[in-house]
C-alpha cells in the first residue's frame, strides 16, 4: 500500500509512503522512518521489511503530527543528523502529547558521543542508534523497544479491566 500526500508545487510539502510487505504478519508492528535523506531511509525501511514490519516512509514533518495521530504507530525512528533541533523539538513535542506520549522514539545520529546521548534522552528518545547502522543493533533495539511497547499496552489495559470491576463492586 501506498500513501501519498504532496504538493509539487509547494516545497515544504510532505511526502507520506507507506510500504508493507506481501505477507505481513498481522502482530507485526507498525514504524514510522523519518528522515530527509532518501538513500539512508531506504536502507532503513529495507532493513525494517526484512524483519516484516510494517513501515511508513516519510520525508519531511510538514504535517507529521498529524500523520502520527492518524497512523498510530507502535514505534518512531527518527533520524537527526539534519536539522538536529527540530527532530531533537519534534520529539519533545510528541513525547509531550497525550496521545503520542507512549509510542517509543529512536533517533538516529551521527553522534555517538556521551554528551550527545544524553541531550536525545533528554528530550524524550527512547533509545539512539549511531550511524552507519548495524542491522543487528536496530533489530535488537526496535525488537526491545516495541516489546516495552506491548508491556506498556498490556498494563494499561489491566488497569482499565480492575478500573472497571472495582467501579461495579462500588455501584
Amino acid at each position: 500500500m501506498i500513501y501519498q500526500q504532496s504538493e509539487p508545487s509547494n516545497p515544504k510539502s510532505t511526502k507520506f509512503v507507506a510500504y508493507a510487505p506481501s505477507k505481513i504478519d498481522s502482530t507485526k508492528a507498525k514504524i514510522i522512518a523519518i528522515d530527509t535523506h532518501n538513500h539512508s531511509r531506504m536502507a532503513l525501511v529495507d532493513l525494517l521489511l526484512l524483519d516484516g514490519y510494517q513501515v511508513l516512509e516519510v520525508e519531511e514533518n510538514f504535517h507529521l503530527l498529524t500523520e502520527i495521530l492518524t497512523q498510530q504507530p507502535d514505534l518512531i525512528l527518527i533520524d537527526i543528523t539534519m536539522r538536529e533541533q527540530d527532530r531533537l523539538a519534534l520529539c519533545k513535542s510528541l513525547k509531550q502529547n497525550e496521545e503520542t506520549n507512549r509510542i517509543p522514539i529512536i533517533l538516529i545520529t551521527l553522534a555517538d558521543d556521551r554528551k550527545s546521548r544524553l541531550n536525545c534522552l533528554e528530550f524524550g528518545a527512547d533509545d539512539l542508534i549511531a550511524k552507519p547502522i548495524d542491522r543487528v543493533e536496530l533489530s535488537a533495539k526496535v525488537k526491545s523497544a516495541l516489546d516495552r511497547k506491548r508491556l506498556n499496552d498490556g498494563l494499561d489495559q489491566t488497569e482499565q479491566v480492575l478500573f472497571t470491576i472495582a467501579k461495579a463492586i462500588e455501584g
